[in-house]
C-alpha cells in the first residue's frame, strides 16, 4: 500500500493533505528520503499571524529541494484571502519542479534585501542555506524565522496554484523592525525586475527607477547595495 501511495504522492497533484496523514505523512515522507519530525497531533494548529504571514501579501523567500537534493531558494508572495493561504508559482522554475516532485516548501522570514535580490535571479551559494536535524528541506541560514508547508497544487497556463497546510515552524532570531521604505522599496523593484524576466515588459524599468528613488532617499547602505545588484542582474 505504501509503495502504491508514494507513486501517487510523487505524480498526483490531487492527493489531499487528509489522505496524507490517514497514511501516516511522517511514513510516506521517509520513504522520499524527506523525513521530518512532527507530532501527529496538534501539529497543523500553527498560527501563521505569529510568523508575520498575514491577510494579503506576505514576501517570503522559499527554499525548496530537488529529489537529487539540490536546494533551491526563490522569492514568493504568500497569499491569505478568505481563510485560504496560497501561492503561484510560474512554470519553468526550480521551484515549480521541486514542488511537484516533493509536495513540500519552506517559507523563510527574512530581512535581508540582498538575498531577495540574489535569490531572484542566481541560484545562492550552498553557504547560504542550512540544514536542521527535524526536517530534511535546507532554511536559509539567515531567516528569523521558517514555516514548512505541504503543497496541494492546481496547473494553470503558466503557472499553478499552491495551496499551503503548515505542518511545522520555529522561530530562530525573533526581532521588532518597524517599517523601513528603503528595505520596502527593494522588494517591489526585484517583484518588477522578475516580472520582466517573464513579461519583457520595459515599462517594469519605469518602476524599478521609482523606487530606486525612495531606496537611495530612505534605505540603508545593504538596500542601495541590493539595487545596485538588481540593476546589474537586469543589465540596466
Amino acid at each position: 500500500m505504501l509503495k502504491i501511495l508514494k507513486i501517487r504522492f510523487l505524480n498526483s497533484p490531487n492527493v489531499s493533505l487528509n489522505e496524507i496523514k490517514n497514511y501516516k505523512l511522517k511514513t510516506v515522507l521517509k520513504l522520499l528520503d524527506l523525513q521530518i519530525s512532527i507530532k501527529e497531533k496538534g501539529s497543523l494548529n500553527i498560527n501563521l499571524n505569529d510568523f508575520g504571514i498575514r491577510e494579503g501579501i506576505s514576501e517570503v523567500i522559499v527554499t525548496t529541494i530537488s529529489l537529487q537534493k539540490i536546494p533551491n531558494a526563490a522569492p514568493i508572495g504568500i497569499i491569505r484571502r478568505n481563510n485560504k493561504t496560497f501561492c503561484k508559482v510560474f512554470k519553468n522554475s526550480h521551484t515549480y519542479d521541486n514542488i511537484k516532485a516533493t509536495k513540500l516548501l519552506v517559507a523563510n522570514i527574512v530581512y535581508d534585501p540582498i538575498l531577495f535580490v540574489q535569490s531572484a535571479f542566481t541560484d545562492l551559494d550552498s553557504a547560504e542555506f542550512k540544514k536542521l536535524p527535524d526536517i530534511k528541506i535546507p532554511i536559509l541560514k539567515n531567516a528569523n524565522a521558517w514555516i514548512l508547508f505541504f503543497c496541494e497544487y492546481k496547473e494553470k497556463s503558466k503557472a499553478m496554484i499552491v495551496d499551503l497546510n503548515p505542518l511545522n515552524a520555529k522561530f530562530i532570531t525573533p526581532s521588532i523592525r518597524a517599517v523601513n521604505r528603503g528595505f520596502n522599496a527593494v522588494i517591489e523593484a526585484t517583484i518588477y525586475g522578475t516580472r520582466y524576466k517573464v513579461f519583457k515588459n520595459k515599462k517594469c524599468f519605469d518602476w524599478i527607477d521609482y523606487y530606486n528613488k525612495i531606496v537611495i532617499k530612505c534605505g540603508n547602505s545593504k538596500d542601495k547595495k541590493a539595487m545596485e545588484m538588481l540593476y546589474d542582474f537586469l543589465k540596466v
